[in-house]
């Protein structure tokens, strides 16, 4: 089955939902389907990457809500999300090129064990002023 699981931890998923849809044009994160895991601060989940027929790259956009609203980076908000981009037989990275919102440790199997990438400081406090780019300080 093509879902993800959480194996162990924190967090609920949902099953997969497809955007646009007869009643939303996108969700929070944009077009495309989406299964959605949803935690609190603090909490962790380990999830199963699901069976993919092809060899296929998925995405992680972790978001952060105040209020009810998303933060995506627009101004005023809180920040934009953290862009998560792996697949099985693949590079995985964590993008924070336009900013983040989050401090996050990801840890997954790799060919020669575990290995471990993680935003455990804050990239944009080494940057005079606001960047440009869009860098914002995670709170």
């Amino acid at each position: 089955q093509n879902t993800w699981e959480v194996l162990s931890g924190e967090g609920k998923v949902t099953d997969p939902i497809q955007f646009p849809n007869e009643l939303h044009p996108a969700n929070d994160a944009g077009a495309g389907t989406w299964q959605i895991l949803t935690m609190k601060p603090g909490e962790n989940a380990t999830l199963k990457i699901p069976e993919f027929t092809d060899q296929q790259a998925w995405t992680i956009r972790p978001l952060k809500y105040r209020g009810g609203k998303p933060c995506t980076g627009h101004p005023g908000d809180c920040g934009m999300p953290i862009l998560i981009e792996a697949g099985k037989e693949m590079v995985l990275d964590m993008s924070a090129v336009d900013g983040i919102n989050f401090f996050v440790d990801l840890t997954m199997t790799a060919k020669g064990g575990v290995t471990n990438i993680n935003f455990n400081s804050n990239p944009c406090s080494k940057l005079p002023g606001r960047n440009s780019s869009g860098c914002i300080n995670p709170d």
